[in-house]
């Protein structure tokens, strides 16, 4: 069930959620639907400002697939600055969660189709579960965050996209998939037969086998 909200402001919907444009009545009003904090929330726009969140919402992804497309593009060049997880990140539309001290994404977190919010919140339970000596299966991660229900933002492909990334995050340097408090029996926990999805063993999959394919 949606809930309404009054007008909320241009640069609040562009920081705050993903925008999902529905032109009503006549053009009388409009409306978008925002993903904030998980929770799907319509929002009713004068047609002024409307206007306004579309062409300033359609340009902010124009510079996004600009910077993505350079990013991708430098990573293939003797020296980039960019490490293997960065990248794929911007790939596959994670939002780089672990790169703190990266700032290209910065100006871009209203774009990434894996929300920073989204990408925290796995990382909290695979690492709390982690510590608690109790690592999480994949099967479970779903069931934690109710993804067959519907009833979430996430999916099982973003899923499988956060903890991809965070695994290459963890392989850079040789640390054999550790990370902070995660380290390689976490994730093969993750993958376990019977326990997760087929597709799930491509987190855990070589670093050296990753593709980028510019479209």
């Amino acid at each position: 069930m949606l809930k309404f909200e009054q007008t909320a402001s241009v640069t609040d919907i562009l920081r705050n959620g993903k925008l999902y444009f529905d032109d009503l009545a006549e053009g009388h009003t409009s409306q978008i639907l925002v993903v904030k904090n998980s929770q799907p929330t319509a929002v009713l726009l004068s047609p002024d400002e409307y206007e306004r969140l579309n062409d300033g919402s359609r340009e902010l992804l124009a510079h996004f697939q600009i910077m993505r497309l350079k990013i991708m593009s430098m990573y293939l060049q003797e020296n980039n600055p960019f490490g293997l997880a960065y990248v794929y990140a911007w790939d596959s539309g994670v939002f780089p969660l672990l790169h703190e001290g990266a700032d290209w994404h910065a100006p871009f977190e209203g774009c990434f189709r894996v929300s920073e919010d989204e990408a925290n919140r796995v990382f909290k339970v695979l690492c709390d579960r982690w510590d608690d000596k109790n690592p999480i299966t994949f099967y479970e991660l779903e069931d934690h965050f109710e993804v067959r229900s519907g009833r979430t933002s996430l999916d099982r492909s973003k899923l499988l996209y956060i903890c991809r990334y965070f695994f290459l995050e963890g392989c850079r340097d040789g640390l054999k998939g550790a990370i902070r408090s995660l380290d390689l029996n976490a994730w093969q926990t993750l993958v376990t037969n019977g326990k997760c999805p087929s597709e799930a063993h491509s987190i855990v999959g070589d670093p050296s086998d990753e593709k980028f394919y510019f479209m």
